[in-house]
């Protein structure tokens, strides 16, 4: 899966992160594309929107400053005034004082149109070069995030207020995103399934993103035709209890819990889990439920720990006696089997 990939220029969350948006980041994916099928994988792209969090540095330069965020000048290739929310203004940055974030504008009704339109656009891009699964990030703060969640989405229009239309960005981009791929393409959709605002004077005056909200809109989604919710957390605010980065120990009571709550509905998507995933006895039950009442979940996401260990599903194979082809260049002299 490629990293949360813009579907237009202001919804990059960094200046640096990829888009799909035009015909040289569409030749790009089709080359990456072909190559995993050269060796035998499948891949699949995330679509994005940053919302209020975009239009910063990369990490590595804002580390460098001091700071866990800096935003990029018009100078620098950002977009500091076409940085855009659910709600505008100095207090709806992420970091409430726009100082490490930039003020967002409200995005308008028209923009919003063209927002789903955008990622429609993005996904035909996606399958034409190829791309095997298509995933809607609907998670860690960004866009359909902050929509979703009645702490940043202050809004009195279609868009804003209701449950039901808090979710309705997200319901409109997956209908339109269903309609302009193959019925075969798997779609998922990722979502923080809590802000981690409970308990919070916040929350008790505004409301909040939180588990129940989650399992509500989980119902709703085979209907749309997604095929796998993909469970995560936090992201959204500053203030939360828990950070995306530490949050994951408690994914699998919670994905648990909504995968239970759709079962007794008669509802059945699959259910993916993510967080601090590192070991293979770890991710084995996770989807086997040994020290579960049920499973977890039906698939796990790994992300950071292929970053540290490229290796990772040869070792987990290794540990669980699984019998994999090694690629030649390791398997020539074992280099890698010794060592675990």
């Amino acid at each position: 899966m490629t990293e949360a990939t813009g579907v237009q220029p202001n919804g990059r969350i960094s200046i640096n992160c990829p888009g799909l948006y035009n015909d040289a980041q569409e030749e790009g994916l089709r080359k990456l594309t072909e190559f995993a099928h050269s060796q035998g994988g499948l891949i699949g792209v995330q679509l994005s929107h940053g919302g209020r969090k975009s239009g910063t540095l990369a990490p590595f330069i804002s580390a460098q400053m001091g700071q866990s965020s800096a935003k990029a000048p018009a100078a620098d290739g950002g977009w500091p005034d076409d940085v855009v929310g659910p709600s505008g203004g100095v207090a709806n940055s992420f970091d409430g004082v726009a100082e490490q974030y930039c003020e967002p504008r409200e995005i308008t009704q028209g923009e919003i149109k063209e927002l789903i339109s955008n990622f429609a656009n993005s996904a035909v891009r996606a399958t034409r070069a190829g791309v095997d699964i298509i995933e809607i990030h609907g998670a860690h703060g960004y866009i359909i995030h902050q929509f979703l969640s009645p702490v940043t989405n202050r809004r009195t229009d279609q868009y804003g207020g209701t449950f039901e239309n808090r979710v309705r960005l997200l319901v409109e981009i997956l209908k339109a995103v269903r309609a302009v791929i193959p019925d075969s393409m798997p779609l998922f959709v990722r979502i923080s399934a809590t802000d981690w605002m409970e308990g919070t004077p916040q929350a008790a005056k505004l409301g909040s993103w939180d588990v129940e909200s989650t399992v509500s809109l989980a119902k709703i989604l085979p209907s749309l035709g997604v095929d796998l919710l993909d469970v995560s957390s936090g992201g959204n605010v500053k203030q939360a209890s828990h950070t995306v980065f530490d949050a994951g120990g408690e994914h699998p009571k919670i994905a648990t819990r909504i995968r239970k709550e759709l079962k007794q509905s008669g509802i059945a998507p699959a259910i993916g889990i993510v967080g601090l995933i590192t070991g293979a006895i770890q991710a084995r039950e996770l989807v086997n439920s040994r020290n579960y009442v049920d499973p977890c979940a039906d698939l796990i996401f790994v992300g950071r720990q292929f970053l540290m260990d490229p290796a990772w599903v040869l070792h987990v194979a290794a540990e669980l006696e699984v019998d994999v082809e090694w690629p030649i260049q390791i398997a020539r002299n074992e280099i890698l089997k010794p060592r675990i």
